[in-house]
């Protein structure tokens, strides 16, 4: 990747391979970088959604119940976690192996199954990349053994993943990659905790990501996302009964059955099961929205400009504007999580630019110190 001029509003913009006057070639079912085309990383992005997809809920909800998914013969392990816990991991494989390997991470209550999980990992293989799609503990199947969980702020499982595969030694680049919550724990983790990672993370990208906690679950309170808001609270207290038939949580049914909210989720569950002394404690901490210019290695954050789910507060352009480093990508629309691609295409715009921006990585020694 080499730096080029400067786009119309200051922003940098970087060249990087990609087919066909920077369209991707799917025609032979495979993603691939061939010639050098411009690929701005701050300013106005180049996505428009197909004709029909102007509503940002349209392009939230369209993904989740009509794109084909994906059957990948995955692989399941588990991995133990330091504190006696664990995580049931899926690896997706090239059919020759590969030196490099993204590890995705999925969005609240989500999991390796999660159609954007699936689209992304299908993406990065045909672009070369071994993928494993992390499970945060009790979203892999089964229920973890602990009354914590996880969460936006929650590192140190993400960090123990990427330590076990860099020590396993047959990838020299690593890419966490993260959805939605998924995408807050990348970013807090690159930009708290960069000198703990492996050298071979050379990179991340977080996509439609709640910056701002606290605004993040007062915006979800909006009669707008009632039905997405019900629907992370059906999963969330289907999984708290079942914890409490195991476990002494300090919660009961009538508890259980009031929540509403995020902020009773979290003042009720999240808060005092990690560690934090009310919701507000816990948003104002895992936010990562502070501390985004500390990141120190290459990181693209996509978010859409009308994504239901975020404030104002979650598209970070001072940070960006002042590092160099991080990099924040703002389509007008793309709702959450739901860059559509064109008709007749198999990948969503983001699997794309995330590929492109992946690749980048490899092909520059922009990467952390300890690898220049």
């Amino acid at each position: 990747m080499t730096e080029g001029a400067r786009t119309s509003n200051g922003n940098r913009a970087f060249f990087l391979a990609a087919p066909g006057s920077g369209v991707t070639d799917l025609r032979h079912g495979c993603l691939s970088f061939d010639i050098l085309a411009p690929m701005p990383l701050a300013g106005p992005s180049p996505y428009r959604p197909p004709w029909g997809f102007s509503n940002r809920h349209v392009l939230t909800i369209w993904p989740t119940l009509v794109r084909p998914r994906p059957r990948p013969a995955l692989r399941r392990s588990e991995f133990t976690t330091d504190d006696g816990d664990f995580l049931e991991l899926d690896w997706w494989m090239t059919a020759t192996g590969s030196n490099r390997l993204a590890v995705l991470c999925h969005g609240l209550e989500g999991s390796s199954r999660a159609v954007y999980m699936l689209g992304m990992g299908r993406a990065l293989v045909e672009a070369g990349w071994d993928v494993l799609l992390m499970n945060f503990r009790g979203c892999g199947g089964r229920p973890n053994r602990l009354w914590r969980s996880y969460h936006s702020g929650e590192t140190g499982d993400l960090l123990q993943v990427l330590r076990h595969c860099a020590a396993d030694g047959r990838w020299n680049c690593l890419l966490p990659l993260g959805f939605s919550l998924g995408g807050s724990v990348v970013l807090n983790l690159m930009a708290r905790h960069d000198h703990e990672l492996p050298g071979s993370v050379t990179g991340a990208v977080a996509i439609s990501v709640p910056c701002d906690l606290a605004g993040c679950a007062r915006q979800m309170e909006r009669r707008e996302n009632w039905l997405y808001m019900q629907r992370f609270v059906r999963r969330i207290q289907r999984k708290l009964r079942e914890k409490t038939t195991r476990l002494d949580t300090g919660l009961d049914e009538a508890t259980i059955s009031r929540m509403r909210t995020f902020a009773d989720i979290d003042g009720h569950y999240t808060a005092p099961a990690h560690g934090f002394e009310s919701a507000e404690d816990y948003w104002s901490r895992a936010s990562c929205l502070p501390d985004l210019e500390q990141i120190r290695r290459s990181t693209l954050l996509i978010s859409a400009l009308d994504d239901p789910f975020l404030t104002p507060e979650c598209y970070p352009r001072k940070s960006a504007a002042s590092s160099d480093c991080f990099w924040l990508d703002t389509p007008p629309a793309g709702g959450h999580l739901g860059f559509v691609g064109r008709w007749q295409g198999t990948h969503y715009w983001h699997e794309i630019r995330a590929c492109e921006f992946a690749h980048s990585l490899i092909e520059t020694d922009r990467g952390p110190a300890g690898n220049r």
